[in-house]
Order: C-alpha cells, then sequence, then structure tokens
C-alpha cells in the first residue's frame, strides 16, 4: 500500500454504530466535558472496535470521524432551520415541502446537494454527541443566533448555538490526517483549566450582583442550619391558604397530545417521556420550547438519563 492511499481511512455502517453507541455509553459514564471527550471515551471506541469490528483503530480516526459528524450535524441543522424543512424520521433523510425548495437551497448553497438524498441513521443522538465537541469561545458583544438562542432546555440542548457558530462545514468523509492533528493531553488539560476557571468566573459574577441583604441572609441561614439553632416560626393560616395552593400545571391531556405528535415514537418511548414530563413540569415547557425537529433528539435524551 502507498505511503498516500495510508493516510485515509473509510468508515463502515457497522462501525458508525459502534462508535455511535459507544459514546453515548461513555456519556452516560460521566467521559463528555464542556471541552470534549475525556481520554477515556477514547480509549474505549479504540477497544470496541477492536471486540465488535475486529478493527484496528487509534484515538486519531475517532476525533477525525467526530469532526466529519460534526460536520454533518452543523450542515443538517442549518437546512432544517430553513423554512419548508424538516426530519423524516422513518427514512432519516432530510424532508422538503417541494423539489423547488431543495433546488433553490442548492442553488444558494452548492455544497449541501450531497444532504438532499443522504441518509443520517445517528441523526437523534448527534446532538448529544456533537454539541460539547469543541465548543467555540463566544464574545459578549456578539449577537443571538437565528436557531440557537431564542429558547432555554436543560443539559446539552442549552448549548446548541455553539455547534451552529462552528466553521467546519465542509470535511470530506475520508480526512487526511497528516492536515489535522488530535489535541494533545497538554490542550485537552488547558481546556479543561479554562472550562473551570470560566464557571469560577461566572460565578464571582453572580455572586457581585446579589445584594448584600441577600448575602448575609444566605450566609447565617446557612450558620444556623450547621449548629441546628434555626427556628422555623409557625405560618399563619393566611400563609398556610397559599402554601397548600397548587401551583398551576399543564393537563395531562395537553402533555399527551403534544408528546403524541412526535413521529418516529415507540409506545413504550411515548410511555416513558410522559411519565418524565408530567412530574417535572420544567422540563415540559423545555420540550415546548423547542422546534419540531429537535424535538424527538431531546426526548430520546430524557430517556436515556
Amino acid at each position: 500500500m502507498s505511503n498516500q492511499k495510508s493516510k485515509y481511512f473509510r468508515w463502515s455502517d457497522q462501525m458508525d454504530r459502534v462508535l455511535n453507541a459507544t459514546l453515548l455509553e461513555q456519556h452516560n459514564l460521566g467521559n463528555h466535558l464542556p471541552s470534549g471527550w475525556k481520554p477515556d471515551a477514547y480509549e474505549a471506541v479504540v477497544e470496541a472496535m477492536r471486540d465488535k469490528c475486529d478493527v484496528i483503530i487509534t484515538r486519531a480516526h475517532v476525533i477525525n470521524r467526530l469532526k466529519t459528524w460534526h460536520a454533518y450535524y452543523s450542515t443538517v441543522k442549518e437546512i432544517l432551520c430553513t423554512d419548508g424543512f424538516s426530519w423524516d424520521w422513518d427514512v432519516n433523510m432530510i424532508k422538503a415541502d417541494s423539489d423547488e425548495i431543495w433546488d433553490k437551497y442548492i442553488k444558494d448553497h452548492p455544497e449541501a446537494a450531497c444532504y438532499k438524498t443522504k441518509i443520517i441513521e445517528n441523526w437523534g443522538d448527534l446532538p448529544l454527541i456533537c454539541e460539547k465537541l469543541r465548543r467555540p469561545v463566544r464574545k459578549k458583544t456578539d449577537p443571538e443566533t437565528e436557531c440557537g438562542n431564542n429558547f432555554q432546555v436543560e443539559n446539552a440542548i442549552a448549548e446548541l448555538e455553539n455547534s451552529h457558530n462552528t466553521s467546519e462545514l465542509s470535511l470530506p468523509v475520508d480526512i487526511d490526517f497528516s492536515e489535522q492533528e488530535p489535541l494533545t493531553e497538554q490542550e485537552q488539560q488547558q481546556q479543561q483549566e479554562e472550562e473551570q476557571q470560566r464557571q469560577q468566573q461566572q460565578l464571582q459574577a453572580t455572586d457581585e450582583v446579589t445584594p448584600n441583604y441577600l448575602r448575609s441572609w444566605h450566609k447565617s441561614t446557612k450558620k444556623r442550619n450547621r449548629v441546628g439553632e434555626a427556628v422555623v416560626p409557625p405560618m399563619s393560616p393566611h400563609q398556610q391558604q397559599f402554601s397548600d395552593a397548587p401551583l398551576p400545571r399543564s393537563s395531562a391531556k395537553r402533555i399527551f397530545a403534544e408528546l403524541s405528535n412526535v413521529k418516529g415514537l415507540q409506545d413504550s418511548q411515548l410511555l416513558q417521556i410522559y411519565d418524565l414530563v408530567t412530574e417535572n413540569e420544567r422540563k415540559f415547557e423545555s420540550f415546548m420550547a423547542l422546534p419540531n425537529h429537535l424535538r424527538r433528539p431531546w426526548i430520546m435524551m430524557q430517556i436515556r438519563k
């Protein structure tokens, strides 16, 4: 084999399925950080490929395949944010309301032509896998993106706007490893330290805008609770009346109706998410804030927790 051919590596459908399943497992094990995947996650993928596919790969292969997935995800998400497009869960492809819509989009974006017939089997899992792959640094003065910041939801979905800003939109399926180097251990450690520093700065900023009377009340309350001297006064009948009043909640019928509109859910999955959101009103609000093409991925993410 020539040196030129050795630079390229083609992934099979079976390898993609093993990669997808292994990454979901590693995410649930806590090996997915805002700065990227931990080394343990890459090692798990390498071992899974050897055991299940009888293929020897390296960490560089995994990193570059994730870059390709990230390119798919970013491009498809941008298309789905355009009027006239939606995701067909039955065939795992982009669906347009008419051929004219596709033709016009391809005319303006020639690089998207291949996505007209492209099947992406793991589209429902890509938001969880790709969102934190490489989070870009955003300046405070940046405007909100049109598809990502107009809603707030929990966990990874809350960061959808970050991947929308990525410039990795034209990576080929076969990637030349000679042109792309994986992150070193030192670079990953630096990213993690920067993320921790950023979170600490956010906490300090929050503390700075907290009124002094609230700050002192919080500290005194913690101290009383620690020594067991806190005295809780009895509530008046008027207070008891409002304390016992139930919070307004969406009706069970409405919740079930909205969830039933999500295509591609099995009955067992529908029952699981129905049980979850009826117990947690905030999750239902998060679900309703999402655009239609992101609701099923969000549901699958909640079920896997």
